[in-house]
């Protein structure tokens, strides 16, 4: 149709200019088409179409003024569309409306009634509703102001968690009970239509009508709470006799048919769910589960997770293998709130290795928001006193452990709803059953108890008689067992749709995409330092690369920086180590000793369990020496000292049995290419080889220092920065990015900052600018000497520098583990030293922010970056960056 279409951008200048070419169709947010329309000598009598889409978004954002300013603007009145995910009150279209007409779809969820005798038993069928349902949020209406309260109390004292707002209420009030509401600690909220525009409650999978409203448009607004989250939910209506006139003349309004159903007769069979879509469980759980492999619920699912979810205790007899450890964690993910960091779940497991296998469920179901610490030593309280500090929902471990840590006041219990005890029965068998009992007495009362069990034993009476109430008792549900986490659910090993790492490899076996640490039947020393390290999930490169080193492969990688190589490469190093033999038994190069270190600070904290020892060689011969003469069994360095060493006679080389080349790119380029072939030649034939570049080197080059490797790519698309956030901040001219970046680093509250300028002549001049404007900042580039380098980065790493200035060309070998921003004062000459430069964030698990300060000028570049990484990079006013 070769039709003009524009889109507001973020420069109203530039705008202006563009429109001056002419544009049939102008989109963008409400504000800037307002100022577009207002400031451009657009013809306002030509508007014929004024659409508004997702309006209840922009209403709750704020944006309904500049939707009112901007229709007044149009002088001939067009045609208004309007579009919401909820229904919107006349108030608010009749301002740009006459005599709209409503279309409502509400197909995508079901619509019920319930017929009653009379008001007297709808109390009881709303129990029964309550009790049978497996809803874990439900909305009561009830359009009875004085009696709201009321009702509140019935289901009060019938074990149900319920309160009530209404219009006569306090605000605050109102707004603590809805908070309570949102965040999963109420299942109930009673609510009179007068609340129906203020409703916002997040996540609603049931809705009871207690009356019917007294305006039958008030039945759209109030059902509209389940399909306004885009959920596909229930409504059911209580009606009378009476009542069914108005019932009718609802279902014609709607266009919508409500079939009857009986409390006493079906409301068993509509709780006996047959998926995970009846069970009325949050859509991001619901998505996980199916990410998870999981396409329908087990028997054990089905028999078990509808009681648990709403609230009840339950004693589970099941055999192992049977899907026990995935029916708690849904369920206690279902009651868990994201916003609330205090521990609101314990789960409590026999053995290190179960712990483990519950946290690697609970993350893979829960995602990013979902904070989970496993504890099964109580000689690292230390560790644990940080890690509970910064905030874990679900915490998981041995008995004892726990029971310190809440005598400690390491751990508190005032927030927690859930416990779960897998293998009771074992548990009791082995002693902890004292810790188990110390644990329920301090947790509130009220919170559920679930036990898992294989076997009855005698303490189980007395256990459910203190701390249980009216427990439901499932015994002996036979099952298939849990599919495992590496496979999709297609049943395929590697997902067909991830091509984001390519493997060449002879044999089947090799690969293997392996999503858990657990799953590499890693060491638990090793494991425990894993997650100590703050990784939680093998990152794409850990996933394909480790496995076949354990399986004494060679291999060659090819990964840009930030692709968590460092950890690939000493996970398998560390899992092959004898810790009781002191010789060296891994070599590391590099090329340069600042790289060096940070390898070695990776390796000894992945190693803080295992007792390794690591020496990265430096400048100073005598103190290698040294350590050479203590032992060590991993020592890194550059080809030509580690070779000095050995030639010298100072290092003997029958021990090592893996040889890692780490960005072996760099040493090629820098004439390391002799010194690398003349080591590996006095190294045993039997040495297994790691070899990690940049870039893919030449099959002549990679054949003398690598047999029979096993190639893995991570292509660009796969780089961590779907966990950074980006932005970029506009400045008019190069001479007013000084001034951003001082807002940039007065606002936010970051310790260490990186900031990048690939000019090394203007590094100094930088540094000395901000040094002016009272900031503690340094730089270094390439042409400084290393002895002058290394103590800068030294003092920026333990925080007596805020503010570190880099060049690209030390992109590698600079490691902060503490790292929050990244800062491009000019963007790369070089695309690839893009993901570097904002990789430095991701190499620690952290998930930072990169900020790009650019001109008009620089526009295209941040473009033809955005699309080559396939990201998204997101404006930033740097009059308030702290948001």
């Amino acid at each position: 149709m070769k039709v003009k279409c524009f889109s507001c951008g973020s420069q109203a200048k530039q705008d202006a200019n563009d429109l001056k070419e002419g544009s049939q169709i102008i989109t963008g947010t409400p504000g800037r088409v307002l100022g577009t329309v207002t400031f451009t000598n657009l013809k306002k009598a030509s508007i014929r179409m004024f659409i508004v889409d997702q309006s209840d978004e922009s209403l709750s954002k704020g944006a309904w003024a500049a939707m009112i300013s901007l229709f007044q603007l149009i002088p001939k009145k067009p045609q208004v569309v309007i579009l919401s995910s909820t229904i919107l009150s006349q108030e608010v279209t009749s301002k740009i409306m006459h005599e709209p007409m409503h279309i409502v779809v509400i197909k995508e969820f079901k619509q019920f009634y319930v017929a009653v005798q009379n008001e007297e038993h709808k109390l009881d069928a709303l129990n029964s509703l309550c009790q049978t349902m497996p809803a874990t949020r439900i909305v009561v209406f009830y359009h009875n102001r004085e009696k709201v309260g009321w009702l509140k109390k019935k289901l009060i004292a019938n074990n149900l968690a319920a309160s009530a707002i209404h219009g006569n209420m306090p605000q605050d009030q109102r707004d603590s009970i809805m908070k309570e509401f949102s965040s999963g600690s109420l299942r109930i909220l009673i609510s009179t239509d007068m609340q129906l525009g203020n409703a916002d409650v997040g996540y609603v999978s049931l809705v009871i009508n207690y009356d019917l409203p007294a305006k039958k448009e008030n039945y759209r607004r109030r059902i509209g709470l389940v399909d306004g989250f885009v959920h596909k939910g229930v409504a059911i209506n209580l009606v009378t006799r009476e009542e069914m006139p108005k019932l009718k003349e609802i279902e014609k309004l709607c266009s919508a048919q409500m079939p009857e159903i009986s409390v006493e007769a079906n409301m068993d069979k509509a709780a006996a769910a047959t998926n995970f879509e009846d069970m009325g469980l949050n859509p991001e759980l619901l998505s996980s589960i199916r990410e998870y492999g999981f396409h329908k619920p087990t028997k054990l699912q089905l028999s078990v997770l509808p009681i648990l979810l709403k609230g009840q205790d339950v004693v589970v007899d099941a055999p192992e293998k049977s899907g026990k450890t995935t029916t708690s964690c849904i369920s206690v993910l279902q009651h868990v709130s994201v916003s609330d960091l205090q521990c609101q779940a314990l789960i409590l497991s026999p053995s290190f290795n179960t712990a483990f296998r519950v946290l690697k469920v609970i993350l893979a179901l829960g995602a990013v928001n979902i904070h989970c610490h496993v504890c099964f030593d109580s000689a690292d309280i230390l560790e644990d006193r940080m890690r509970l500090k910064k905030g874990a929902q679900i915490v998981v471990g041995a008995p004892n452990c726990i029971q310190q840590f809440i005598t400690q006041g390491v751990l508190s219990t005032s927030s927690i709803r859930v416990v779960v005890v897998d293998r009771v029965d074992e548990m009791f068998s082995i002693g902890f059953g004292n810790a188990i009992e110390e644990i329920f007495r301090s947790i509130p009362r009220g919170a559920q108890v679930v036990f898992f069990l294989s076997e009855t034993f005698t303490e189980l009476k007395d256990m459910t008689r203190k701390f249980m109430r009216a427990p439901v008792f499932i015994s002996h549900v036979t099952e298939k067992p849990e599919p495992k986490d590496t496979k999709t659910p297609s049943g395929s090993t590697r997902p067909p749709e991830d091509k984001s790492c390519e493997m060449e490899t002879g044999s089947q076996d090799q690969d293997e995409v392996v999503e858990s640490f657990v799953d590499m039947n890693l060491k638990s020393e090793l494991l425990r330092g894993i997650y100590a390290y703050g990784l939680e999930r093998p990152s794409p490169i850990q996933q394909r690369a480790i496995m076949p080193v354990l399986r004494n492969r060679n291999v060659i990688v090819e990964a840009h920086s930030g692709a968590y190589k460092t950890t690939a490469f000493s996970i398998p190093v560390l899992q092959f180590l004898d810790t009781s033999n002191k010789q060296c038994q891994a070599l590391i190069l590099v090329h340069s000793p600042e790289l060096a270190q940070q390898i070695q600070h990776v390796v000894l904290a992945l190693g803080t369990f295992m007792g390794v020892l690591c020496h990265s060689c430096g400048t100073s011969t005598k103190e290698d020496m040294d350590h050479l003469k203590q032992g060590s069994h991993i020592i890194i360095g550059t080809p030509g000292r580690l070779l000095s060493i050995i030639r010298d006679g100072k290092l003997k080389a029958d021990s090592i049995k893996m040889l890692v080349m780490d960005e072996a790119d760099e040493m090629l380029s820098k004439g390391f290419w002799s010194q690398m072939i003349d080591l590996s030649r006095r190294l045993p034939s039997s040495t297994q080889v790691m070899f990690l570049s940049s870039t893919m080197p030449k099959m002549e080059v990679a054949s003398k220092l690598v047999r029979q490797p096993v190639h893995i790519v991570v292509k660009r698309d796969d780089l961590p920065l779907a966990d950074i956030k980006q932005f970029y901040v506009p400045t008019k001219n190069e001479g007013c990015k000084l001034d951003a970046l001082c807002s940039l680093c007065e606002a936010i509250a970051a310790t260490h900052i990186v900031v990048f300028y690939d000019n090394r002549e203007k590094v100094g001049w930088l540094k000395k600018k901000l040094i002016a404007r009272q900031f503690t900042a340094s730089a270094v580039h390439g042409n400084m000497p290393q002895f002058q380098r290394q103590p800068v980065i030294k003092a920026f790493s333990s925080g007596s520098l805020r503010i570190l200035i880099l060049t690209d060309s030390l992109l590698r070998g600079t490691d902060v583990p503490q790292l929050s921003l990244v800062i491009n004062y000019d963007l790369p000459a070089v695309k690839e030293n893009y993901s570097r430069r904002i990789g430095l964030l991701g190499r620690f698990g952290n998930k930072g922010a990169a900020i790009n300060l650019v001109t008009n000028e620089d526009m295209l570049k941040l473009k033809e970056i955005e699309h080559f990484y396939s990201t998204q990079i997101s404006e930033m006013s740097v009059k308030d960056p702290a948001e």
